[in-house]
């Protein structure tokens, strides 16, 4: 392989693995966004059932 090309498939994987990483951040707050809105829902819905049940 030549250094020239070389060279490019570095630069290229590191774009590459950036934009991965980048990726997987915003899944990442994203799963964390949804977790938190579940439990919520969920405790709303306890609530609710809790009171029917009394």
């Amino acid at each position: 392989m030549l250094f020239n090309n070389f060279e490019t498939a570095k630069r290229d994987f590191a774009i590459f693995s950036k934009k991965v990483s980048t990726k997987q951040n915003v899944l990442s707050k994203r799963h964390a966004i949804m977790k938190k809105n579940h439990a919520e829902f969920r405790a709303k819905v306890n609530k609710r059932f809790n009171t029917y049940s009394k």
